[in-house]
């Protein structure tokens, strides 16, 4: 999906879209800053000022799938007005120990005046007069931002020692008596578990803490709320707010800072009388290039496998990612399917380009609805035996939300063929700041056979509004292998893993991955507003990261 992002506390827009399995939308800024501004109203943590990624809401029943996260009202991560009494310790009360937040940084590595703002500043003008390439500029920018969003300081933050992290994540800690019906099983009084906002007791949280020997604080496991790769995290700050007793409004206060030197040698802990604080925590970093440390790459295919015709017959999938998808592929083990090639002989041979908008059931569609779009590209292959859907979506949309894919028919079984064959590491919350990119084996061979898949769930109360196949041609690249295809995404997302609704997401990949194979100059995202700020980057599919 493709949709101008609001403003965030960083240098980078964020993500506010319709569907967290999609993660990818296009819709008019707008109407993106208007649902923007409401979702971080209520934000509970203001401290948190670096651009990391935003937990999705909660998903309300009976709301259809590609909405649920729409509206801001609904952010787990959030904290409305009508709660902060309830959520907040008095000043005078609160724990012994514990220091006042002044509303600083991180403690983060500060992005370099010239490159902390959305285009080039003076130090970039300076760097153009000197003969530097746009490309260049947007090189530095992106290195200089991927170093203040993935590094902090240990012990002062001025003579500290700095660390590498990986990706972050907000953390929901609670008191071992903690007890609320919305996010606790109302039976067992148990946490409930795979939450957008990881949710796990004091007790549990602090007590499995170890501080190894660079002076780090992690949390080793097990899975934090059911979160199977949320283990390893590096813990950076506990945050909670204090309510002033006179003037009854509230701040927030930092209580255990790796930055300080203070802390750094002493144990994170959960301050008394608050209803719960909020960690913040880091995985390793080789999670900034892939789901796990042997296999860089966030780009996945779950490819078909042969399925028994009884007593279960139906669909079954293997999910490969990264560069676990060319070894698959290069052994022989990425499909059992006896009537398919090894995939270095599997060639695509066309593709179609298609978008559509989402069903959102009884409710209808708002203004923004009518304009969000997401666009993906079907290949067909030599082999004739079923065709691939390749998109582009949040990070962890998929592992993250059960495996539920509008591609598939069993979409909403209790657990899904695509959701089975996710491996562990992938499943965690999703980013709607960074993306992933999904080759998904689909019955549909051709073009036909797609028309009818969309024609079938097409209607207000089941999955597409709208759906059109926008353009059809051959696959021309002289390397169009599955194993060359392969390498194309994982160097694609590799140069560009970011996502950003106004000009990285689905149409802007699909539209890229579409004049590549086709040949094509001057191919276009589906809807004219995702064409304001379109910036072509099929470069990026033939080149390595590290470039």
């Amino acid at each position: 999906w493709s949709l101008p992002a609001p403003p965030s506390s960083s240098v980078h827009l964020r993500a506010e879209e319709a569907s967290a399995e999609e993660g990818h939308a296009c819709f008019i800024p707008s109407f993106s800053c208007l649902s923007s501004s409401r979702s971080r109203v209520g934000c509970e943590m203001a401290e948190e000022e670096a651009a990391e990624p935003v937990s999705p809401s909660a998903f309300p029943r009976g709301m259809p799938y590609m909405v649920r996260g729409t509206s801001s009202s609904h952010h787990v991560d959030s904290e409305e007005e009508s709660d902060t009494a309830s959520l907040v310790a008095d000043e005078e009360t609160s724990s012994v120990g514990s220091r006042d937040e002044e509303l600083v940084g991180e403690g983060l590595a500060p992005v370099p005046e010239d490159l902390s703002r959305e285009g080039p500043g003076k130090g970039a003008e300076e760097g153009a007069v000197a003969g530097a390439s746009t490309a260049e500029t947007e090189k530095k920018h992106r290195e200089a931002r991927a170093k203040s969003l993935f590094s902090y300081m240990i012990g002062s933050k001025k003579g500290g020692r700095e660390v590498q992290v990986g990706l972050g994540w907000h953390l929901h800690v609670v008191p071992d008596d903690y007890f609320d019906a919305k996010h606790c099983d109302p039976t067992t009084k148990a946490l409930k578990l795979r939450r957008p906002l990881p949710q796990i007791r004091a007790s549990d949280f602090f007590s499995n803490l170890e501080h190894d020997s660079e002076g780090r604080w992690i949390y080793r496991g097990p899975a934090l709320n059911g979160w199977t790769a949320l283990v390893d995290l590096h813990v950076v700050h506990v945050t909670g707010k204090i309510r002033r007793r006179i003037t009854l409004t509230t701040y927030v206060r930092r209580f255990w800072d790796a930055a300080k030197a203070e802390d750094a040698n002493s144990m994170p802990f959960f301050p008394n009388r608050l209803r719960y604080v909020r960690v913040k925590a880091h995985s390793p970093p080789w999670s900034i290039k892939g789901w796990t440390a042997d296999s860089p790459g966030y780009a996945f295919w779950a490819a078909m496998q042969t399925v028994a015709e009884k007593p279960n017959p139906g669909l079954k999938l293997n999910v490969f990612h990264g560069e676990s998808m060319l070894r698959a592929a290069r052994d022989g083990s990425f499909s059992d399917l006896a009537a398919l090639p090894r995939a270095s002989e599997c060639y695509a041979t066309r593709m179609h380009l298609f978008a559509h908008r989402y069903a959102h059931g009884s409710r209808g569609e708002s203004a923004k609805d009518k304009v969000t779009y997401h666009a993906a590209v079907l290949l067909e292959w030599s082999h004739g035996h079923h065709g691939t859907i390749v998109e582009l979506a949040w990070l962890n949309g998929l592992g993250g939300y059960a495996g539920k894919s509008n591609w598939y028919r069993d979409k909403d079984a209790p657990v899904s063929a695509l959701f089975a064959a996710i491996p562990d590491e992938m499943k965690a919350p999703w980013h709607t700041n960074r993306a992933e990119i999904r080759a998904l084996d689909v019955p549909m061979r051709n073009r036909e056979e797609l028309q009818g898949f969309l024609d079938e769930f097409t209607g207000p109360n089941k999955r597409f509004l709208s759906p059109e196949i926008a353009l059809s041609d051959d696959v021309r690249l002289s390397h169009r292998s599955q194993t060359d295809i392969m390498r194309y995404l994982i160097n694609y997302v590799s140069r560009y893993p970011e996502y950003h609704e106004e000009n990285m997401n689905c149409q802007t990949f699909a539209a890229d991955l579409f004049g590549f194979f086709a040949g094509k100059r001057h191919v276009e995202p589906y809807h004219q507003l995702c064409r304001v700020l379109y910036k072509p980057r099929q470069f990026a599919f033939l080149y390595g990261p590290a470039m």
